[in-house]
């Protein structure tokens, strides 16, 4: 199957016989050796610091909600035209498999919290 063709690039190249104007580069007068920093001269205490935002873990009960909420997302970026239509669906098949993948059913959470268990 025939390439299309790129409707910028040239066909052929021709050759030439000038140039524009060239500037002249500026030469280096010189290198300014390495300085001696500063000292430190105190460290205060921070009042305050912002907690990050709480991320809640992907609980295997919220699924049928995470996956209409893939789909209302997908489907907004098809009225957007983000993605076309037909990509619509592989979209939301492959974000709803990275969140099956990354579910825990609660048996593994049992199984999860008495491995760490053991490990302490």
């Amino acid at each position: 199957m025939p390439k299309d063709k790129d409707p910028k690039k040239p066909e052929s190249v021709r050759s030439t016989t000038s140039t524009g104007k060239v500037r002249k580069t500026n030469s280096i007068t010189g290198v300014k050796g390495v300085e001696r920093a500063s000292s430190v001269k105190s460290v205060s205490k921070v009042s305050s610091v912002n907690e990050p935002a709480r991320t809640s873990s992907l609980d295997f009960s919220k699924r049928d909600k995470y996956f209409s909420m893939i789909s209302e997302e997908a489907e907004k970026l098809v009225k957007e035209g983000v993605i076309p239509k037909s990509s619509q669906e592989v979209i939301e098949r492959a974000v709803q498999m990275a969140i099956d993948a990354s579910l825990l059913e609660p048996s593994d959470k049992a199984k999860d919290k008495k491995s760490s268990k053991t490990d302490s």
